[in-house]
């Protein structure tokens, strides 16, 4: 029931949109927004339309980098017009892959989350049970599909020397509201930054917890997190830099097969009153 509710919902904003109807419905300053949209995995036949996609929100969004929203979140830089930047979690190898064949082509850099373990596996049977153990655990290892790999550190300095960014993603995908012992949760967040630093000769600034949602996080987490890092990207749907709270990033999560019009109507902002008490509450583990 709730696929179908959702499919009649995106139905009527096409339908909005397709008539220039849908500026009336929303506020003007719409006009001016930063926005992030989240990938994971995206599958071998959906190269060609994920290329598709981009050059149709190019029509609409400018496609900012790493750096670029980083100035705007910050207010060094100001937001005119409508903003975008990519995003990859979980380190699979087809963001590697993306990237060389679509995203460098195009000029646009992105940021991608990695988990360090992940990142350290040389063996196929290694990674089909490190996917199932820990990134989607509902899952047997003779279920993930074939095409299923992780970068390495050689995809991810090429990453590097190619102009994109590389966030912490933790050590092992764990569901950090789950890890009670202090010095593991620490472990997942700056030990794995460590690793990444020292491995890639960077500076990590951007940090994104597993899963995404708000019972997946936990003030403890945030306590440690803000120690390192400058930005922490959720799976809250919404605008960025729309008040002065500039460490939570808002990030609207799409698959690889998600429809030209299901993204905008998440980019339009038609779902973002949906998580309002989630960063209420965030805002709250602050104080």
């Amino acid at each position: 029931m709730r696929k179908v509710f959702k499919k009649l919902l995106i139905w009527s904003f096409s339908l909005y949109r397709k008539f220039g109807l849908d500026g009336i419905l929303r506020d003007s300053k719409n006009n001016n927004v930063l926005r992030v949209l989240l990938f994971h995995d995206i599958a071998p036949n959906e190269f060609i339309s994920f290329s598709e996609k981009i050059d149709f929100l190019s029509k609409d969004y400018n496609f900012v980098t790493p750096n670029e929203f980083e100035a705007m979140m910050e207010g060094s830089k100001p937001i005119i017009g409508k903003n975008l930047l990519l995003t990859f979690d979980d380190g699979f190898k087809s963001n590697f892959e993306i990237a060389s064949q679509v995203l460098d082509k195009k000029d646009i850099k992105a940021i991608f989350f990695i988990v360090s373990d992940f990142a350290g596996l040389s063996k196929i049977e290694d990674c089909r049970n490190f996917i199932s153990e820990n990134i989607f655990p509902s899952m047997r290892s003779s279920e993930v599909p074939n095409h299923w790999k992780n970068m390495n550190w050689h995809d991810l300095k090429q990453l590097v020397d190619n102009g994109h960014s590389i966030g912490c993603h933790t050590k092992t995908h764990a569901r950090l509201s789950t890890v009670s012992d202090p010095i593991e949760l620490a472990e997942e967040m700056l030990e794995s930054t460590r690793i990444i630093e020292r491995k890639l000769n960077i500076n990590v600034k951007h940090f994104a917890y597993p899963f995404g949602n708000l019972k997946s996080f936990s003030g403890a987490a945030l306590n440690i997190a803000k120690t390192k890092f400058q930005y922490i990207h959720s799976g809250f749907r919404g605008r960025n830099k729309d008040t002065d709270f500039n460490l939570l990033v808002l990030r609207d999560s799409v698959s690889g097969d998600s429809s030209i019009k299901e993204m905008m109507f998440y980019l339009d902002g038609w779902v973002d009153a949906l998580y309002t008490l989630e960063k209420r509450k965030f805002r709250t583990w602050l104080a």
